[in-house]
């Protein structure tokens, strides 16, 4: 089964989610080499950047993605599989997104990929991986999740990093995991999901 990824587009060509009026048209995106998957997860504000993951429909090896109408669909940042972009900046210079190393890895990080550098986004203190979700307009704030080391899956925390430092954002009360997976283009507001025992 083969599974494609598209946008919809207005007449305009201006990329638009769930347009009511005007006649619209869907543009595929396509697929990474060897992939017969596609997801398209995060878009820049001037709709000119999509990003998300490729890869093989039923397992865990999808590469990271950057689709522009003039570049195509292009593997970026060149880190293999276990890749996944999640957001980009208002103008699509930076992307985020996160990479491991199998399943339930040792290595499970989240980044910053902009004008060929990659930043890797640490974790809190005492925990061992990161997760990366939502960037805001300008990439001054990237959100997500901070993890303790495998196996443990479920107490992580939602964090919210500005440059290179990583704050804390706690959780509900009886919360036991929380999850930051968007950020307001000013960075102010945080938004995500949080799990509770009661």
């Amino acid at each position: 089964m083969n599974r494609l990824v598209f946008v919809l587009v207005t007449l305009n060509g201006t990329a638009s989610v769930g347009t009511v009026c005007g006649q619209s048209t869907f543009q595929g995106l396509g697929m990474l080499p060897s992939a017969n998957n596609s997801v398209a997860l995060g878009v820049s504000s001037d709709g000119q950047v999509v990003v998300g993951a490729s890869g093989v429909f039923g397992t865990e090896e999808y590469r990271g993605f950057r689709w522009t109408a003039d570049g195509g669909l292009q593997e970026v940042p060149p880190l293999g599989s276990f890749t996944t972009l999640y957001g980009a900046t208002a103008d699509g210079g930076v992307l985020i997104g996160t990479h491991a190393q199998g399943m339930c890895p040792d290595f499970q990080m989240g980044f910053a990929f902009g004008d060929g550098s990659l930043i890797w986004l640490q974790p809190l203190s005492g925990h061992a991986r990161s997760w990366a979700d939502g960037i805001s307009a300008d990439g001054a704030f990237v959100v997500g999740s901070s993890w303790e080391a495998c196996p443990s899956s479920s107490n992580h925390k939602a964090v919210r990093w500005s440059v290179s430092v990583v704050e804390d954002l706690g959780m509900l009360a009886n919360g036991i995991a929380a999850q930051a997976t968007d950020v307001s283009a000013d960075g102010s507001v945080v938004v995500g999901h949080c799990d509770t025992n009661a």
